[in-house]
């Protein structure tokens, strides 16, 4: 127990862990808008693909955010 305690990793700063909450937090959303990108592609109808363009641009600006999360 005192193993995991000590830890051979260093203690990220406040602003890293802020940082990996937003990370995991846009990935999250970036996934689920995937799934909604495949769920309107199987659906095929006008509206459906109509809305591919705003999830898309979703999609775009989630990896925006992400990008410049990086170091």
């Amino acid at each position: 127990m005192s193993r995991v305690a000590g830890g051979d990793r260093p203690v990220l700063s406040a602003t890293d862990c802020v940082n990996t909450l937003k990370q995991l937090g846009y990935e999250r959303q970036r996934a689920t808008v995937q799934h909604e990108i495949d769920r309107c592609q199987r659906a095929g109808t006008p509206s459906a693909l109509a809305e591919i363009d705003l999830l898309l641009q979703k999609k775009q600006e989630l990896l925006t955010k992400l990008k410049s999360l990086q170091p």
